[in-house]
């Protein structure tokens, strides 16, 4: 696949589903891995937690991922994350 041919797959989605506020898009084609991330990364991370939470094999794989995160992320770049997280919790409360 092509990032031509990818870009093109990523504009059908999002005419296919125009009120999605976060999404993920992986496509692997011959040993080529696309992706392509929109909106919010806290709701996007919320959204595939939600969704692990339902499946034993896809919330061991977030455990996986996020361990590997937690190893790799310098100690600013975690502390942004939880702040972006707090920010948002509280807009979403005082609201």
């Amino acid at each position: 696949m092509k990032n031509k041919e990818f870009e093109q797959a990523c504009k059908e989605f999002k005419q296919k589903f125009p009120k999605l506020q976060n999404s993920v898009i992986f496509i692997e084609n011959d040993d080529d891995i696309h992706s392509a991330l929109e909106g919010d990364i806290i709701g996007t991370i919320r959204t595939l937690v939600d969704s692990a939470n339902a499946d034993s094999l896809q919330f061991s794989i977030l455990l996986s991922v996020g361990e590997m995160l937690r190893s790799k992320l310098s100690e600013d770049k975690i502390n942004g994350l939880t702040k972006m997280h707090l920010k948002k919790s509280l807009e979403k409360n005082v609201n």
